[in-house]
């Protein structure tokens, strides 16, 4: 190894400046790493403020309030700059050093090499993260790579630092009814742009099927949005009259025209820059291949965030972060990244719907004896104050103790803030006798869960106070 300058000698590399980055270098410095430093790109650093969650919910916010699209897009911006200098501000007072530019692994041990315009550096580290993100990743269908520019659309088109619509258009076809999807489809179809939303297996697919059954009902109703569900979209040309789609549908071929379309079909890692070949870092397909530490075939690279390829949400990537950060700091793994403990899932769109914990095929999967109970929450007594035409509320727990093992609800606005109620219920493993002994306030959404907590120990011989 060719030795390098003092400056450029660190204990801890992060590279990836985005939440697993960050916390990643945090949980180094705390474990002790005296020298630990951040490569980020300082245009786009932080994924969830700059091209995701956060924009995409202040787009939301004010199609809800009535502003048109191009006051939306304003209102975003004004808000992603404001919440970018504040993350700026944060990062810059943190312990660690930052190093801008771009970083790739070079070959026989010796570190990575960081460019910035026409300046390269290099550094070395005994350990390091990669915290690098993902970008939104675009299905091989036929048509799409010959498409006009601006005709084809992923989310950071719309939501992110460079929004390239002027307008709303006419007519959208939205490919994924994931969160992404589901999200700006809501949004635009509140603009009134006439919005056809196609995934080919179903919405809301990590929920029990019964959710994304009444999220497909709801979704016929409201205003400007429709769907081919299950449908996919097997071409794409571009006419004089638009977008001409061809659309398999329970074994039909359709013809559907859209103005734009935009691609909500997931994301991928990026890795493709980082040479990891050099490093000799195990890749298949876009996944980096390492262990439940976190650490790479390498065993000096750890992994975090979106990089990883799954589980691509950001309190999952906090967490990755000070699990993947501690264990490089320490040298020698000891920190374990438990996914199942921060199960949680949320969709911000016209009928929000959120989870927690295991849904019922996954604890059935998991071995536990299951019980569950379902309720609509439009019979209910504050459903029917607001008049909610959706929503439903399931409880899932263990009959043998009955310890709550999950939970999953979809229609109230409320529903995002609703959901994390369970969260001190599942970490301290709480039980249905824990939830019936707890005060809810009357008349609420809340107060559902102490009568289906009711009903799981009555039908179930569980023995309850009050059941």
């Amino acid at each position: 190894m060719t030795p390098v300058s003092a400056e450029n000698n660190f204990d801890v590399l992060v590279v990836g400046g985005g939440t697993a980055g960050t916390n990643a270098a945090r949980a180094a410095c705390n474990a002790g790493a005296s020298r630990v430093g951040v490569v980020y790109i300082p245009e786009m650093f932080n994924t969830c403020v700059q091209e995701g969650c956060m924009p995409s919910k202040s787009v939301l916010a004010s199609s809800a309030q009535g502003y048109s699209f191009l006051e939306a897009i304003y209102r975003k911006d004004v808000h992603l700059n404001r919440l970018a200098r504040a993350l700026k501000g944060k990062m810059q007072r943190a312990p660690y050093t930052l190093i801008e530019g771009e970083a790739r692994f070079l070959p026989g041990k010796e570190g990575v090499e960081v460019t910035q315009g026409k300046k390269t550096r290099r550094l070395w580290a005994k350990n390091y993260v990669i915290a690098t993100g993902s970008h939104a990743w675009i299905p091989p269908i036929k048509g799409l790579e010959g498409l006009p520019a601006g005709r084809m659309l992923v989310s950071d088109d719309i939501v992110g630092i460079q929004t390239l619509l002027g307008e709303a258009p006419k007519r959208l076809l939205v490919l994924g009814g994931g969160p992404i999807g589901l999200e700006l489809a809501t949004f635009f179809a509140r603009l009134g742009t006439e919005v056809l939303i196609l995934d080919t297996a179903g919405l809301l697919g990590h929920f029990d099927s019964e959710f994304g059954e009444a999220r497909l009902r709801a979704l016929k109703t409201t205003p400007h949005m429709n769907s081919l569900v299950p449908g996919e979209l097997q071409s794409v040309a571009d006419t004089a009259n638009g977008l001409l789609c061809h659309i398999v549908h329970q074994g039909n071929l359709l013809e559907r025209y859209a103005d734009k379309l935009l691609i909500a079909t997931g994301r991928r890692p990026n890795i493709e820059a980082l040479a990891l070949e050099n490093a000799e870092v195990q890749v298949e397909g876009s996944t980096i291949q390492h262990n439940e530490y976190l650490q790479t075939s390498n065993p000096h690279i750890y992994i975090a965030g979106d990089a990883i390829n799954h589980h691509q949400i950001l309190h999952y990537a906090a967490e990755m972060g000070q699990v993947a950060g501690a264990n490089a700091a320490y040298g020698k793994p000891t920190a374990v990244m438990d996914y199942q403990k921060f199960s949680l899932a949320i969709t911000f769109d016209e009928y929000p719907s959120a989870l927690i914990g295991l849904t019922e095929r996954e604890a059935k999967a998991q071995g536990y004896d299951v019980i569950s109970a379902t309720q609509d929450l439009s019979s209910l007594g504050m459903g029917i104050l607001e008049d909610l035409p959706w929503g439903l509320w399931k409880l899932v727990a263990d009959r043998r103790d009955g310890r709550v093992l999950g939970s999953q609800i979809f229609g109230p606005s409320s529903a995002p803030e609703i959901i994390q109620l369970l969260s001190p219920i599942l970490y301290y493993q709480g039980t249905l006798r824990d939830i019936v002994r707890m005060t809810w306030y009357h008349p609420t959404y809340a107060e559902l869960l102490r009568s289906l907590a009711r009903r799981l120990c009555s039908e179930n011989g569980i023995e309850c106070p009050g059941a």
